[in-house]
């Protein structure tokens, strides 16, 4: 279990900081996705990978299979069943480069790609993906579905 973790956090760790970057928010990423023009669905649950497909130093737009199973938002609630493959697109700024744990929970921001399938871009600074955990996220992002306040505190 650490090794998976260690295998994508390493080089993202210390990102968020050294980049100066804002705190992840789930209305700033919901607001963010919702006006963008490719369209995107919302997922909370497991993505599994292959942690040893990751590269000791990952270079921008490095792609990794992985699977997400979970739950997809709908009508303000996660609900329907939501089980794919999953691209994730490793993008980094300079040496830092974004990165999750495998096989550990999620709310993840999926770009639909034409044609069928999913992308994750991990950003360097974090605000596709939060930690099922994230109660706060969590609850914005429903919140925002809802059409609640959507702009970030």
């Amino acid at each position: 279990m650490i090794l998976r973790a260690i295998a994508l956090m390493l080089f993202s760790a210390g990102a968020a900081q050294a980049l100066s970057c804002m705190p992840p928010d789930g209305k700033r990423s919901y607001a963010r996705f919702a006006a963008a023009e490719e369209n995107y669905v919302v997922v909370e649950g497991q993505i599994d990978f292959d942690w040893q497909a990751v590269p000791n130093t990952p270079e921008n737009g490095h792609r990794i299979a992985a699977r997400m199973e979970g739950w997809q938002l709908a009508q303000g609630a996660f609900g329907p069943k939501f089980s794919a493959p999953v691209t994730l697109v490793i993008s980094c700024a300079g040496p830092w480069c974004g990165g999750i744990a495998a096989g550990e929970r999620y709310i993840a921001f999926l770009k639909q790609i034409s044609g069928g399938g999913y992308e994750l871009e991990l950003e360097p600074c974090a605000g596709s993906v939060f930690s099922a955990e994230n109660t706060r996220a969590r609850k914005d992002i429903l919140s925002c579905s809802r059409g609640g306040r959507c702009k970030a505190d």
